[in-house]
């Protein structure tokens, strides 16, 4: 991609600086490399906090809608704790909300802040560029319903039986 833009004068080790240091999340990859077409790799490195910055501002935007929300809030909280999750043991999680959690997982879905994979689209992820944000803030969920994921999400685990049908 940078050679597209015509920039070679990064090394691996300035590769590497990035790699560390940013998310790397599609947005931020492009603004990067648009900085490194105008900024020498010096400056670009040494202002590379303006980066994370302009990443986190866009994405506290978006977050600000869905947790104005609390189910959502939930959801995207969860998910950030996990690299991801079934369907199923989300579904055994908010089984209490289910028509509210399958609404929101669709909001999600359609905004792209999550994607599914997996045969039948059975596992649920949260992009990498939110989760990291959310870890990074410390954002928190409710402590009942952290303990009462974790209690799922434990049980569906340590039966036998479902290990092999559930890889979360």
């Amino acid at each position: 991609g940078l050679q597209l833009l015509g920039i070679d004068e990064i090394n691996e080790d300035d590769a590497n600086f990035f790699i560390d240091n940013l998310v790397v999340s599609p947005r931020q990859i492009v603004r990067c490399a648009l900085e490194l077409k105008k900024h020498p790799v010096s400056l670009v490195k040494k202002d590379i906090s303006s980066l994370i910055d302009y990443e986190d501002r866009n994405i506290s935007i978006v977050l600000k809608d869905f947790f104005n929300d609390s189910d959502a809030r939930d959801i995207i909280i969860l998910l950030s704790k996990y690299e991801y999750l079934s369907y199923a043991v989300l579904q055994k999680i908010f089984a209490d909300r289910i028509n509210v959690f399958n609404d929101c997982l669709t909001k999600l879905i359609v905004c792209a802040l999550v994607e599914t994979f997996g045969p039948g689209d059975e596992y649920i992820k949260l992009d990498h560029s939110y989760a990291d944000y959310i870890r990074r803030n410390r954002l928190r969920m409710s402590s009942d319903l952290e303990s009462y994921s974790l209690e799922c999400i434990t049980e569906s685990l340590t039966c036998a039986a479902k290990i092999t049908e559930d890889l979360s």
